[in-house]
């Protein structure tokens, strides 16, 4: 199934390389390729970049690229994304839960400003 759905998705990345829809779908199925707890494996991070270059403020971008600051140390720089992630979504919208739950999770030295 999932060989299926990453040649499926390569191929209209092909078709369609600058479709931010296309991209979020081939990260996602990189991201299936992984063990859950293992963090998000690189090649979906080098999509989701491409992501936030076609567009800065996608919020599933800015989330999961600022978990990877996160990861690396970067606490100020996941904290901006998330804000600016949180500004596209609802308050309801599940990836708000999750983007909170993150921001909630950052060292005390980094929330104050």
């Amino acid at each position: 199934e999932l060989d299926k759905a990453r040649e499926a998705i390569g191929h209209a990345v092909q078709l369609q390389p600058s479709n931010e829809d296309v991209l979020l779908t081939l990260a996602k199925i990189q991201m299936a390729s992984t063990a859950p707890g293992n963090g998000a494996p690189q090649d979906s991070m080098v999509t989701m970049h491409k992501v936030l270059k076609l567009d800065p403020e996608n919020p599933t971008a800015l989330y999961y690229v600022g978990l990877e600051e996160q990861k690396n140390g970067r606490q100020e720089q996941a904290r901006e994304m998330w804000n600016r992630a949180l500004a596209k979504v609802a308050p309801d919208d599940p990836l708000a839960s999750s983007i909170r739950a993150q921001i909630s999770l950052l060292p005390k030295a980094a929330k104050s400003r």
